[in-house]
């Protein structure tokens, strides 16, 4: 079904971002050449129907709501894992809950509401096997508002290859809260070095010792 809000050149646009999403303007313009129609004046005048600055405004106006242009990484390459976890939660505020914990979790890359038996999907991508049980206890089996709940660990990144993972700057690991309110210091898995720690703080890669140490 065709996008009303989309022209040809929109679609064709966004087909090429999407192989590259650092085209130069003026390489693009010169691709759209042939969708876009040249007017009586760009034709008499022998003027390109598209320039790169037509492409800009274009490409302003779709990430105002439709794209966005930004670093995509490869689950096999960075040696993450990933899971799905199908969640069953008792009511519609639990569910409404979770999926604000989770959709601020460094951990999580998709938060999706389901329809039947599991109403939300969450894919969590982590380091370790390690992390990725420490976020199911804390965030998932500690919730007594939920029913029931099913993890698949995933084998191998298939398609699509290259994936939105939540990257942190240093400023934003720097914290002492985590995003979903659990402090470190008091998780068992990371006092025993099971998880690596919240990766949106300064827990991160350093032993609980560490913060007690003079």
């Amino acid at each position: 079904m065709k996008n009303e809000q989309l022209d040809e050149v929109d679609e064709e646009l966004i087909a090429f971002l999407f192989q590259n999403g650092r085209e130069k303007l003026t390489k693009l313009a010169e691709m759209l050449q042939f969708v876009k129609k040249p007017s009586e004046s760009q034709v008499k005048n022998k003027k390109p129907s598209m320039s790169h600055v037509s492409v800009q405004k274009r490409l302003v106006k779709l990430q105002e709501k439709m794209i966005k242009i930004q670093a995509n990484c490869h689950i096999n390459a960075l040696k993450m894992i990933s899971a799905y976890a199908m969640i069953e939660t008792k009511d519609y505020e639990t569910e409404r809950r979770l999926i604000e914990k989770s959709r601020l979790c460094p951990r999580v890359s998709l938060v999706d509401r389901l329809s039947g038996k599991y109403n939300i999907l969450i894919q969590i991508i982590c380091p370790s096997i390690g992390d990725v049980n420490c976020f199911i206890s804390s965030v998932i089996k500690s919730d007594d508002q939920i029913r029931s709940y099913k993890v698949y660990n995933s084998i191998s990144n298939v398609k699509p290859g290259f994936i939105p993972i939540p990257q942190l700057s240093l400023e934003q690991k720097e914290n002492k809260n985590t995003p979903c309110g659990m402090n470190c210091l008091f998780c068992g898995m990371y006092k025993d070095g099971t998880c690596l720690g919240c990766p949106a703080t300064s827990f991160q890669n350093k032993k609980y010792s560490e913060f007690f140490s003079n």
